[in-house]
């Protein structure tokens, strides 16, 4: 939930952090697919949004 809060209401934090951070957490925390799960649905909610995800400044 924090990394799409991020992704929505957060544009001066980089995309590729938040997404990278999220998948991370997942990895650590969750079960053996946990990881995908969440790196598609990021993926999803980031295409429904307006938000950049290339050249950003890291």
């Amino acid at each position: 939930r924090l990394a799409l809060y991020e992704l929505i209401y957060k544009p001066e934090v980089p995309t590729k952090v938040v997404l990278d951070e999220a998948v991370e957490i997942a990895k650590r925390y969750g079960g053996a697919s946990s990881s995908s799960f969440v790196n598609g649905a990021l993926a999803t909610a980031l295409a429904l949004t307006n938000r950049e995800t290339t050249n950003e400044s890291q």
